[in-house]
């Protein structure tokens, strides 16, 4: 019986306050580490450093933990290579220059394409309370990304929809792996070949795209905030695919707790680098928790 057809005979989708935690806290863990690449004003050679972090970190990974199962080898793939093609689609929104306002969309579109597909196809069966939290989280994670701060422009037609694009390859990615590690039998395994496969195909992506020669010079002044940059990110999708391994029946459920990173990040960017937030983003950030606690219920 295949995973999707075992999907299907899963009980109500639940997820343990334990599970919950760690989500969240990858979710913590994802906005610090964004708002630290914050602070690289060249976003290539960001993705140079983080792309190379996670080459270094996942070596060691691969190799000592217990291998995938066959079966997980066409998802580990899949994953990387999607992991790509969202890379390649940041570098081109990073071009169009006001990406940075219209990005959150982008994580406030993911949670809500994973949890669709997750019921129409993984036949996931969220209870009334779990679809009341879920609802109020993403209602939460969507005023924080659409609110514009005071003085914000309206972003681009253009960057708006490379925001939504970007948000489905999110979306895409976190499927494969939700499924993917239900086959492996080894999450550190699982983890440790897709970011392998994945550093060395953004670095030959990023080297098409900088000249070879300048690729140092480019990634050198980054390297403390970058390469930590990428360990934490690395660490904190591992846990998400850790918690997806835990609970395979609540794959929505975990995609959008992961997502309050947003409001996270909303919050630190006002502290650290005096972001303007506004009264919508508090607000969203409140119905946002407020959906996490329902959802633990």
């Amino acid at each position: 019986m295949s995973v999707i057809e075992s999907a299907a005979h899963l009980p109500t989708a639940g997820i343990s306050v334990g599970v919950l935690v760690v989500v969240v806290l990858a979710g913590v863990l994802h906005a610090g580490w964004n708002v630290a690449a914050h602070a690289i004003t060249d976003r290539l050679a960001a993705q140079l450093t983080i792309a190379g972090a996670y080459t270094l970190a996942a070596a060691p990974v691969a190799v000592f933990a217990v291998a995938p199962r066959r079966g997980a080898w066409p998802f580990i793939v899949g994953s990387a290579l999607m992991h790509l093609v969202y890379t390649a689609l940041l570098m081109r929104s990073y071009r169009l220059g006001d990406f940075g306002v219209a990005y959150p969309v982008a994580r406030a579109v993911a949670p809500v394409v994973v949890t669709a597909y997750s019921v129409a196809v993984l036949g996931e069966h969220p209870a009334a309370h779990q679809w009341a939290g879920i609802v109020l989280l993403c209602s939460g994670i969507a005023m924080v990304a659409v609110a514009r701060p005071p003085g914000a422009g309206r972003p681009s037609r253009s960057a708006t929809l490379a925001a939504i694009a970007t948000g489905s390859c999110i979306a895409a990615y976190t499927v494969i792996d939700a499924v993917g590690v239900r086959y492996s039998d080894s999450v550190a395994g699982y983890v440790g070949w897709m970011f392998l496969l994945q550093g060395p195909l953004i670095l030959a992506f990023l080297g098409a795209v900088i000249p070879p020669r300048r690729l140092w010079d480019r990634a050198r002044p980054y390297l403390r905030v970058g390469l930590t940059s990428g360990l934490v990110s690395l660490v904190a999708y591992a846990a998400v695919i850790w918690a997806q391994a835990r609970s395979p029946e609540a794959t929505g459920t975990v995609a959008a707790t992961r997502e309050i990173g947003i409001v996270i990040a909303a919050f630190l960017g006002r502290m650290l680098y005096r972001e303007p937030l506004g009264h919508a983003r508090v607000v969203g950030a409140i119905v946002a928790f407020a959906g996490i606690v329902v959802t633990s219920l």
